[in-house]
């Protein structure tokens, strides 16, 4: 075969190959990217229906930001323990609980790039405190989870319980 008859299959095979990457991959991406510019457009049009600044938008905005849960990037292991202790310790007064211990008992290795501190709370309270109690803990930011809740009735006044909340948290 001569080198002329070489360059001919090459180019032959050349325009082959790229007619069919044009049919079976350019096309159809095209195509795809038409629809999305579409749907980007029909979707960009609603937004600008919707006014942002009325009442009822604000009202729906804040609710749903109440529900939200306000959690902060951890610091590192001292910051973290004296921001932990302060804002549970500020729940606790907030509701007239006086905490007879508050301290951290441990922390657990470094798993990836944080490591997670234990803070244990003993106290005595109503009931109906300790719910109270458990509804605003929801608004700690530093609060990782609750690990631990130990609960026992007080001998000598049938109205209040001992507790002993264990509560998580992350630092660096």
């Amino acid at each position: 075969m001569s080198s002329r008859d070489k360059r001919a299959i090459i180019l032959t095979v050349l325009v082959c190959g790229s007619i069919l990457f044009n049919h079976y991959v350019l096309t159809p991406w095209f195509s795809h990217w038409e629809e999305i510019i579409e749907e980007k457009d029909q979707l960009s049009k609603k937004m600008k229906k919707v006014n942002l600044g009325s009442s009822s938008v604000k009202a729906k905005i804040a609710a749903l930001n109440k529900k939200m849960p306000h959690f902060k990037l951890p610091e590192n292991e001292h910051a973290q323990r004296h921001l932990m202790h302060k804002k549970v310790s500020e729940q606790l007064k907030k509701l007239r609980i006086k905490a007879d211990r508050i301290g951290f008992i441990g922390s657990s290795k470094k798993d990836g790039p944080y490591r997670k501190l234990n803070l244990q709370s003993q106290f005595i309270c109503p009931l109906a405190q300790l719910f109270d109690l458990l509804a605003v803990l929801e608004d700690n930011p530093y609060l990782g989870s609750l690990e631990d809740m130990n609960i026992r009735v007080d001998p000598k006044e049938r109205g209040k319980v001992w507790v002993t909340l264990t509560l998580s948290t992350y630092c660096l």
